[in-house]
């Protein structure tokens, strides 16, 4: 018995072909390497056709990529086109009124968001400020947002007489119009303020929103009593109304939940006692001061962790003088 050449047994190893139990004949090495010649051709045969398949998959994945970018790109271009216009309707500057001041804050978490508020004359004594947070936020919250920031601009403008425009029956509409415009799981909480200059009274009713604080200028701090299931949740639901006495220099306070539910970088929340804490020494501050005051307090409590929840800060006070 002939032994086989061991660098030809190391070949068919490679191969994967069987080694044979005896070497084979002399005539029979010529069609061996031919065989071993032929499947090496076919083997960079294969290897040259699975490489232009791969190179075409490579292409067309690059390819789709490049067109997920670019609609993702138009995506966010269209959310932050979205978000510039919730912020107009959120103005930072101080809205003067006859006898009274009110000034805002609102800040999505998201490139738009679910928070909003309002305030709009009804005669030269009174004025209504709506305070309101769509459950969630992002893109669906937004949306339910301008459907119900629209519907309250067209009650209150088009109301006639404007004496009709009391907190209980704009939350009576709001309602309709947020179970009309979202699905049963669509919910937006929502606090309605009546100020009257001359009574000097503040008439509140709410939507299961969080309960406004009134910071008394001669010192005190009560929070405004007034309960009511929020918007979306029961077509029938009703709204009482609350009435506090409202001096000169009192400032009334409303905020979403955002700002006592914002977590720091431990995971501690701001908390209603730190809010309260923080308005308890606005004795003699105004209401433009007074949102500053929170925000700055907000942003120094995350300390750089991101926001969780979209924020809004509404603070409107009383000037005789």
């Amino acid at each position: 018995m002939t032994a086989l050449d061991p660098l030809l047994l190391r070949q068919l190893d490679l191969l994967g072909v069987p080694r044979p139990e005896v070497a084979p004949a002399p005539e029979a090495w010529g069609h061996l390497l031919s065989w071993i010649s032929e499947h090496y051709r076919q083997m960079e045969a294969d290897r040259h056709r699975l490489r232009a398949v791969l190179e075409a998959r490579v292409e067309e994945l690059v390819d789709r990529l490049a067109r997920e970018r670019s609609r993702s790109d138009a995506h966010r271009a269209t959310l932050r086109a979205a978000g510039r216009l919730q912020r107009a309707w959120s103005p930072r500057s101080a809205l003067a009124y006859p006898g009274l001041c009110v000034v805002g804050y609102c800040q999505a978490a998201d490139e738009v968001g679910g928070d909003w508020w309002a305030s709009y004359a009804l005669d030269d004594e009174r004025v209504v400020v709506v305070v309101a947070d769509a459950i969630g936020h992002g893109v669906d919250a937004a949306l339910l947002t301008g459907v119900v920031k629209g519907a309250c601009d067209v009650i209150v403008r088009s109301a006639h007489p404007r004496s009709s425009v009391t907190p209980r029956a704009l939350l009576v509409a709001l309602n309709r119009s947020v179970i009309d415009a979202a699905s049963e799981h669509a919910t937006m909480t929502c606090s309605v303020g009546l100020l009257d200059q001359s009574a000097g009274t503040v008439t509140l009713a709410s939507a299961g929103h969080p309960l406004p604080y009134l910071v008394r200028a001669g010192g005190g701090l009560a929070q405004l009593q007034a309960r009511g299931p929020a918007l979306g949740v029961d077509a029938a639901a009703d709204y009482d109304e609350t009435t506090s006495l409202l001096a000169d220099g009192d400032r009334v306070v409303w905020y979403t939940d955002g700002l006592v539910e914002a977590t720091d970088a431990g995971g501690r929340t701001f908390g209603s006692r730190r809010l309260r804490r923080l308005l308890g020494r606005c004795r003699r501050t105004d209401a433009v001061a007074i949102r500053d005051g929170l925000v700055d307090a907000l942003v120094a409590f995350r300390g750089g962790a991101p926001a969780s929840d979209d924020v809004a800060i509404v603070v409107a006070e009383r000037r005789c003088g």
